[in-house]
């Protein structure tokens, strides 16, 4: 699996070159800096993935590698 995060838009789960999740909402919480909201928007892709994985390993298609977030900054 890949994921590709950006705060100000979305979050998106690929797995062998299909978009299997997609996210977008407004944070919760209000950021003071750029870099916490980075870090927010890292954390729910990571909550994402957790759950995804969680689904392949029901489905027994477990992942045997680690999965690459690439993040905007």
């Amino acid at each position: 699996m890949v994921a590709y995060v950006d705060s100000d838009w979305a979050a998106a789960l690929l797995y062998a070159g299909g978009i299997i999740g997609f996210k977008t909402r407004y944070q919760d919480t209000i950021a003071h800096r750029s870099t916490e909201a980075e870090f927010v928007a890292a954390c729910d892709a990571g909550k994402l993935i957790l759950s995804f994985q969680s689904l392949l390993a029901d489905l027994n298609l477990a992942q045997q590698d680690a999965t690459i977030m690439f993040e905007d900054n």
